[in-house]
């Protein structure tokens, strides 16, 4: 019974310990306790962050179940027990195997905790309500310590319904083979399987399905292992063979004394089954099962579980069905780094990806390299000579090599199934993604390698079947799939006559997919799965003349969905590829080098973009012409690269000459002419033509709503573009709102990590700050720079942007040493990747000596300042905006160290060039007139300060109210 009241407990415990979590929760609730265990309390797709949270806020306390897997690195363990003593939760530190002191944290080494670890199940309970509930005097005598212990009742719960101490028994009949020590990972899987068994609302016969080789015998040995203590009979049966079944039966029952030798193998099985109705705590595996109807009647009832590991999904009315896929990237690195504890984690991932995270490809890359091969070698050998390499390497648990496995399995489907083998053998010639089935029924015409009758409705549905059957691949209703590895081991089993056949019909069966425009979002999910098998093996698809024009399309449907990495790759094969076959002035080549730099330009390496731009585009010119479209299209992409590389004056002449061409030769509402007058408007807002870059904005934004519709992303450049220049003009609540519904209309077409969803993300959030909003203008710049810094690296020019942006707004929040790190980490990054004079460079200087100035060194940021304002002065022109900037920075700074006259000279001028650029009611005019007045007024000039300030037109923006300057140009 409970000490006092009852409490909330949340059981913290690593998953291999998950036994355990069950029989300590079990017995607090049993004391009279409540308690929260993910394995009972969060179903499947909850988000398990925020139910750890949840659950972390309601409990009174914290039992942790101290394990050298508990304080394994990586796990969610962690975060628990950290977030449990910096929220002040009451931990209960319960040890549940020996630990040695450095295992266990400093921080938590000093805490008193309960030993369960050896200890009978009587003891461990009152051990564990003891920790609990606290210690307590005795209320009578204290017993004789030499006296012999009286024997105890046993609880007064039925054995069979309460689990038991994990480790206090083995079961007393077990044929299990011994447990594998390189078992990693599958926690969520088995944890799963383990609530599936214990719930009353399934069934208790549990099948594990999935293709071979993902693990499903070492998942099914290592949860009986785990969950030994839990039972009084664990029995393994080989259950390949239905047939074999009775006689397997017949064994237990000879093990368990119920056997008659008289009787026969049928009647013993028999009897088998109508003991274990009876029974309590019996574990019944049958592993690698393949007949679900033959097997269905030996399948056993009663209070125990049956668990059934087969490569078929035929399980359905038979048993609740657990589909097994490929490890999870974590548990890929996590398994190849404990094998091979020399491997780096970069290292882990690219061998994982090569061989697509199957556990059996990993167990035998784990014993080829050990033995000796280099790693850069053996991943080598899996692109070039996949069948050969799978067949090496031992595999502890697994029955064969995959190469074996998948020979065996395609002889046996082609002497049973011919349709089915010859469906096999075509998908393995394409990617491993999901193939749509609708392209199989379209080209079905045209496929001389596929057997069956082409006049039967049911002919693919039927050669389906027995691949997902025997495990060669995953099917559903709409889509096979096959493993990248049995792909390989497929092919290199191909004769190479037989291979061409194979790969005519790929060319035919991918060059009927009607995928759409690639320009337009609603096209993509197509374009995502065609893409995927075009880029599978581009040596196999760049060779066919007819396939040119879609894989050139593909190339741009990458572009447009933010995939610069894909499109790089794939483009410079074919320019490669096709300068060879076809010329270097041919042009699909040309095309392929035009898209090839476009990719590069996105990922942000600009100085390598612009050769391969200036190279497409001068080719064209002479083959081509100067005005015909392709030539248009390379100048309009060489104006982008030079206007992004920092040279306004030429990028603006180059899009203004590109948008003249293009209205005299395709008309003003082209798309084409549309996308140069966006680039002229975007030149011009660099220059700070800023009212000019709105008119034009606002034309082109009406002229692509109107062609184009709302949501094109083309329509929605142009209404970004249009949101910075209202902003840049001093409008900044039209601008937030204007940038909210971008936003919003980016994130529901292209995704939240799309580049143009993150540009509509890094301006909003400057609104937010220009608008003194500066909290949720730092969560939005934050959220901004980590989806960069994982999308784009940490280097390109976008990330830049957003790290520059936080420094601003950790400045304007205070935060004047984080800012001032992050300023001069984002300036030694433009450096390198830019230059000294490029724009963004300055950009980062001018931040750096903002921040330095209100650290107190306003000496050094003059210094800054002034060596800025030239370079800018030198680059932008003296009525740039950003020169501008600089120069009322630097007169703070003067005013700061007291040298009012220079003050006064440098704001003057400034004013008089911001009453010209922008009016006297622009929020930075507003701004030059009341440090000019500050300044005055320190001079003693309180007169002349005044009159300055009764200038001010009623109704004038307040800057104050509208958020400090963030310091920088506005992002297009």
């Amino acid at each position: 019974m409970v000490t006092g009241a009852a409490r909330q407990f949340f059981v913290s415990y690593a998953g291999p310990d998950r036994a355990w979590a069950e029989w300590v929760g079990w017995q607090l609730e049993h004391a009279g306790h409540r308690v929260e265990l993910d394995t009972w309390d969060w179903p499947a797709g909850d988000n398990f962050v925020q139910r750890m949270n949840e659950a972390l806020e309601k409990a009174d306390a914290v039992v942790a179940l101290f394990s050298a897997s508990y304080f394994a690195s990586g796990r969610w363990t962690h975060d628990e027990w950290t977030s449990a003593l910096a929220t002040r939760n009451h931990v209960v530190p319960v040890a549940i195997e020996q630990l040695t002191a450095e295992q266990i944290p400093d921080i938590l080494s000093g805490r008193m905790r309960c030993d369960l670890h050896g200890m009978d199940e009587q003891s461990a309970t009152a051990a564990l309500l003891t920790a609990v509930n606290g210690p307590a005097r005795p209320e009578g005598p204290v017993a004789f310590p030499g006296a012999l212990p009286e024997s105890t009742t046993a609880a007064e719960v039925p054995d069979g319904q309460r689990p038991r101490l994990p480790g206090s028994l083995r079961p007393d009949v077990w044929n299990v083979r011994r447990r594998n020590p390189d078992f990693h990972g599958r926690e969520a899987q088995l944890g799963r399987l383990r609530r599936d068994l214990l719930s009353g609302r399934h069934s208790l016969i549990q099948s594990v399905h999935g293709m071979g080789g993902v693990g499903k015998t070492q998942i099914a040995q290592e949860y009986a292992h785990r969950f030994a203590s839990q039972y009084d009979l664990v029995w393994w049966i080989d259950a390949e063979q239905a047939d074999q079944l009775p006689v397997h039966y017949t064994e237990l029952a000879d093990r368990l004394g119920i056997a008659k030798p008289e009787a026969g193998t049928e009647a013993n099985a028999r009897a088998l089954l109508q003991h274990l109705r009876t029974r309590q705590r019996w574990l019944l595996i049958l592993d690698n099962a393949e007949a679900p109807r033959q097997i269905e009647q030996w399948l056993p009832e009663g209070p125990g579980h049956t668990l059934i590991t087969s490569r078929t999904p035929e399980w359905h009315g038979i048993a609740h069905q657990t589909s097994l896929d490929v490890f999870s990237r974590a548990d890929s690195r996590a398994y190849l780094q404990a094998r091979m504890p020399a491997l780096t984690p970069d290292e882990a991932d690219g061998l994982a990806d090569d061989l697509g995270d199957l556990p059996l490809a990993l167990a035998q890359a784990a014993g080829v390299l050990s033995s000796g091969m280099p790693l850069e070698r053996y991943r080598q050998l899996v692109t070039t000579s996949g069948a050969r390499i799978l067949k090496e390497g031992g595999a502890p648990g697994y029955p064969a090599s995959l190469a074996a496995a998948v020979g065996i399995a395609e002889a046996r489907l082609a002497e049973s199934h011919p349709d089915a083998a010859a469906l096999l053998r075509l998908g393995a010639f394409l990617g491993p993604d999901p193939i749509p089935t609708l392209w199989l029924e379209t080209a079905r015409s045209r496929l001389s390698s596929v057997l069956g009758d082409p006049d039967d409705p049911m002919w693919l549905p039927t050669a389906l079947q027995p691949l997902g059957r025997i495990g060669l691949a995953r099917t559903d209703q709409a889509s096979f799939q096959i493993h990248r590895l049995t792909q390989a081991v497929l092919r290199d089993g191909t004769d190479p006559a037989r291979a061409e056949r194979i790969r005519e019909d790929v060319t035919a069966l991918l060059g009927a997919v009607e995928a759409g425009d690639p320009d337009t979002p609603e096209t993509w999910p197509t374009w995502a799965a065609l893409a995927s098998h075009l880029t599978a093996q581009p040596v196999t698809v760049t060779n066919r003349p007819e396939l040119r024009p879609t894989l050139l399309d593909a190339v741009l449907f990458l572009l447009r969905s933010g995939q610069p990495g894909t499109a790089r790759k794939l483009a410079g094969a074919f320019h490669e590829a096709w300068s060879s076959a076809l010329g270097e002035d041919h042009a699909d080549t040309l095309t392929a080098l035009q898209y090839l730099g476009h990719a590069t330009s996105d990922l942000g390496k600009l100085n390598e973009a612009r050769p391969l731009i200036q190279d497409a585009l001068d080719r064209r010119r002479r083959v081509l012409g100067d005005n015909h479209r392709d030539t248009l299209q390379s100048a309009n992409d060489l104006g982008v690269i030079v206007s992004l590389l920092g040279e306004q004056e030429r990028g603006y002449r180059m899009h203004e000459d590109t948008l003249n061409r293009r209205r005299a030769t395709l008309g003003d509402d082209h798309p084409d002419t549309l996308h140069s007058a966006h680039g002229v408007a975007s030149t011009l807002h660099t220059l700070g033509e800023y009212e000019q870059s709105r008119l034009l904005d606002e034309d082109t934004l009406n002229r692509r709503r109107r062609i184009l519709g709302d949501n094109h992303p083309e329509t929605l450049r142009s209404a970004h573009s249009a949101a910075v220049s209202l902003q840049a003009l001093g409008e900044q609540e039209m601008a937030h709102r204007m940038h909210e519904d971008t936003l919003n209309r980016r994130r529901a077409t292209l995704g939240d990590n799309h580049p143009d969803t993150l540009r509509s993300a890094h301006s909003a959030a400057n609104a937010l700050s220009l608008l003194g909003k500066y909290e949720p203008a730092r969560r939005m710049d934050e959220d901004t720079l980590d989806r960069r810094r994982a999308t784009l690296g940490d280097n390109h020019p976008d990330t830049l942007h957003s790290a520059h942006s936080v420094a601003i707004v950790l400045q304007n929040l205070g935060e004047y040493e984080q800012s001032h790190r992050m300023h001069e980490d984002t300036l030694n990054r433009r450096r390198a990747t830019l230059g000294d004079d490029h724009p963004d460079t300055l950009d980062s200087v001018f931040g750096v000596a903002i921040v330095i100035g209100e650290l107190g060194r306003p000496s050094a940021a003059a210094q800054l300042l002034e060596d800025t304002l030239a370079r800018r002065h030198l680059l932008l022109g003296e009525n740039h905006p950003d020169t501008l900037h600089s120069a009322h920075s630097l007169a703070i700074a003067y005013h700061n160290l007291r040298r009012f006259p220079e003050a006064v000279e440098l704001l003057e001028d400034t004013l008089d060039r911001r009453r010209r650029l922008f009016g006297g009611r622009h929020p930075d005019t507003v701004r030059t007139v009341n440090v000019l007045a500050n300044t005055l007024t320190s001079m003693g000039k309180r007169h002349t300060a005044q009159k300055l300030l009764a200038g001010l037109k009623p109704g004038v923006k307040n800057p104050k109210k509208q958020g400090k300057r963030r310091f920088g140009r506005k992002r297009r």
